[in-house]
């Protein structure tokens, strides 16, 4: 009997060692289904995790591009601004230095259009500085124009008043200079940075 028993315990244990054996391989290849299902969604997440971050990468390159090329247009704007503001002080200060004679064609001229504008009744305002070239201005006006000093800048020029029509027409260089100041700034930055020119 002792060596039936033994077979007995010898078919249980490899039976055993059969069933250890199959549950190991079962085990293996469950774990290595696992972990390839595990792998494909990782890569899944990573390949979805990319996209995303391109798309935020690429929104963040944008936008810093797009700030940077902000600020540079500005900093151009900005110094272009610079160089027109100075050749307007330029322009004002050549315009106080004017000859007395071109300066005079230029108050003729102011007197003219105030002749158009009012008929032979108003009233010329200059400044004290001016009174030696507005002696020689008054004989180019009817005798019914009066011509009194005021407050004028100091650029020069005169402002022409017609008390009977309620208006005023200011031909003060500095007020030239404004109402033609976009014209102009157009103008010259044409010139200075050939804009306006097909660029």
């Amino acid at each position: 009997m002792g060596k039936g028993l033994d077979n007995i315990i010898k078919r249980i244990e490899d039976k055993k060692r059969a069933d250890v054996t199959a549950l190991d391989k079962e085990f293996k290849t469950k774990k290595a289904e696992v972990l390839r299902e595990h792998e494909r969604r990782l890569q899944v997440e990573l390949k979805a995790l990319d996209r995303q971050y391109s798309k935020e990468d690429k929104t963040l390159t944008e936008g810093i591009i797009s700030s940077a090329n902000l600020s540079a247009t500005r900093k151009v704007s900005d110094a272009k601004n610079q160089v027109l503001d100075k050749a307007f002080q330029n322009l004002e200060k050549r315009l106080g230095e004017l000859p007395d004679e071109v300066y005079l064609k230029y108050l003729s001229s102011a007197l003219k259009k105030g002749l158009d504008a009012f008929g032979q009744e108003f009233t010329v305002i200059f400044s004290e500085m001016d009174s030696d070239l507005v002696s020689k201005l008054k004989t180019q006006a009817p005798s019914t124009v009066q011509f009194k000093p005021g407050p004028i800048h100091d650029l020069g020029g005169i402002m022409l008043r017609s008390d009977k029509k309620g208006q005023v027409m200011d031909m003060q260089l500095v007020k030239l200079i404004e109402r033609k100041r976009d014209m102009l700034r157009s103008k010259a930055a044409e010139v200075l940075f050939q804009e306006g020119a097909g660029n």
